[in-house]
């Protein structure tokens, strides 16, 4: 029996629901594990990728597959309804390669975390309580991942910090003093500065 196009692409909808879902445990596994902190925490979040994640996500893939091969070309909807199928495969396969590199990169840091999660600030305060260090905290242009969790780093407005929301992670960017190793000494600082006007 054909099916028509907007039918598949309501089918098409729960399955983008049904990833972002799998999307969000994810989330929130690797965010319990981060905490943890330890091996046997690490591996056990790797195991769950395995046998729940990858699984779940092959089984999303073929729907999203079997979908687009019951578009009808030339009906209505069939150019949306490939949008929609290709623009879930693509996120698909970026989840999937999430849900498999993660978990290895996290074992492989384990000790580090396990350092981390030690060191571990207190958890953050309720919004609007924050110091004002972590309030100036913004995104780094561009985006630099991680090492550790692949969580995107923050920095300040003056380049002096790298910070993991993640794991914790923090280091201090040193500027470069002239008459050091790092520039010849009686060097303008300012030298090739444009002057604001």
């Amino acid at each position: 029996m054909k099916r028509e196009n907007f039918a598949i692409i309501s089918d098409l909808e729960i399955l983008r629901r049904a990833l972002s879902r799998l999307e969000e445990g994810f989330r929130l596994e690797k965010e319990e594990a981060l905490a943890d902190g330890s091996a046997e925490a690490l591996e056990r979040f790797r195991e769950k990728s395995r046998t729940h994640y990858q699984l779940e996500l092959s089984i999303v893939r073929r729907d999203i597959q079997r979908n687009e091969g019951l578009l009808v070309p030339g009906e209505e909807w069939f150019e949306e309804g490939i949008a929609s199928a290709r623009d879930l495969l693509l996120r698909s396969d970026q989840l999937l390669a999430r849900v498999i590199g993660t978990p290895n990169r996290l074992v492989r840091n384990a000790a580090l975390i396990a350092e981390l999660a030690c060191n571990r600030r207190p958890p953050s305060p309720p919004p609007g309580s924050m110091n004002d260090e972590e309030e100036d905290l913004v995104q780094t242009d561009p985006p630099v991942e991680c090492p550790v969790c692949g969580t995107w780093l923050m920095t300040d407005r003056d380049f002096t910090l790298l910070a993991c929301p993640g794991c914790g992670a923090r280091e201090t960017l040193e500027p470069e003093q002239p008459g050091g190793e790092d520039g010849p000494a009686g060097e303008d600082p300012a030298d090739g500065l444009i002057a604001e006007g």
